[in-house]
């Protein structure tokens, strides 16, 4: 019986062992997106994800009642469950989306040539941009380059290169650093007040 029991817990092993092998190898080839920096080539919202694959194009799964996909390509589905591309950004061959942030409802990139494009919910102006929701990425008129960006539930705010700081979208408890609060959509980045020197 104890020569039995070994027999099998040693099958059990080399069936895991074996399977080991062959499973994660098989799992980490279908990984696309980047490995450089991955903090900054993938984010999620509330029930959707975006994602910089290797070869510099966005892919967005999920919700997409609001635009979360990123193409009106997709502008039949409500949702993805599996990654499509998001649309075709107008930054260019000089230019490559190095980072992807994501709100509740809205994603933005930012690209290595410092512009920012976003889309999705704009009921409070997180896009960016005056209008409705956007299906289609839409550059942000940020007013300079833009070095660092973020995304709230329904705001966005950016860092630019002269270390200013720009934010726009929903404002209810000042998250917009803008010394106020207000209930209005802010489509326009507006500056930060008050940073510190030493920001």
């Amino acid at each position: 019986m104890r020569q039995l029991a070994g027999d099998v817990r040693g099958r059990i092993v080399a069936c895991l062992m074996v399977t080991a092998l062959f499973v994660v190898p098989m799992a980490a080839s279908r990984s696309r997106a980047s490995a450089v920096d991955p903090d900054d080539r993938i984010a999620a919202g509330a029930g959707f994800t975006c994602a910089i694959k290797t070869d510099d194009t966005v892919w967005c799964w999920g919700r997409n009642d609001q635009g979360q996909l990123g193409s009106s390509d997709h502008s039949g589905l409500t949702e993805s469950l599996l990654p499509v591309r998001a649309g075709v950004f107008g930054y260019g061959a000089v230019a490559a989306p190095t980072k992807v942030v994501a709100g509740t409802e809205h994603a933005c990139v930012l690209t290595s040539a410092g512009t920012v494009w976003c889309w999705g919910r704009n009921g409070s102006g997180q896009v960016g941009v005056a209008g409705s929701n956007q299906s289609n990425p839409v550059q942000v008129a940020v007013g300079g380059t833009v070095i660092q960006l973020a995304a709230g539930g329904s705001n966005t705010c950016a860092v630019l290169s002269d270390n200013s700081m720009r934010c726009w979208g929903q404002n209810n408890f000042g998250q917009l650093g803008i010394g106020s609060s207000d209930t209005s959509a802010h489509y326009t980045p507006e500056g930060v007040l008050g940073i510190p020197a030493s920001f």
